[in-house]
């Protein structure tokens, strides 16, 4: 009972301290495929040290326990998310540089099965519950 107790702890301080700095910006970077993988590979290598996993297998299965997207799908929907804010901001100068993006946040929402203008028209609620339906699909 204590080790999972420490096992959770560990991934608390990952997720507040360490992944936010991590992702910190996120919503501006230009992702190579390469560097997405790093990224990828850090935050994996995280739950596997935290809950002692084998280094071969996946830790998709331990991310779903510990209710944490993976930075696949993390990483992303932190860009639509941004995107969406922008588009619904007061600000015409926001929202006028969003509409000029149009057809990045339609790609990026339709790589993940949604419907670009539901998602100007959703809340953030549902947009995140959009991603963990399409993880759970993975898993």
């Amino acid at each position: 009972m204590g080790n999972s107790r420490n096992e959770m702890s560990a991934l608390y301080l990952i997720q507040t301290y360490c992944l936010p700095s991590l992702s910190y910006s996120c919503e501006t970077w230009y992702l190579s495929s390469c560097d997405e993988k790093r990224i990828e590979v850090v935050w994996n290598n995280a739950f596997r040290k935290i809950f002692n996993a084998y280094w071969y297998e996946s830790v998709k299965p331990l991310q779903y326990y510990c209710s944490c997207l993976p930075v696949s799908i993390l990483l992303p929907m932190k860009k639509l998310l941004f995107w969406k804010k922008m588009l619904c901001s007061g600000n015409m100068v926001l929202c006028t540089l969003a509409k000029c993006c149009d057809a990045n946040i339609f790609a990026l929402a339709a790589k993940f099965h949604l419907e670009p203008h539901d998602v100007v028209r959703s809340s953030i609620t549902s947009i995140k519950e959009s991603f963990w339906f399409y993880f759970y699909e993975l898993v």
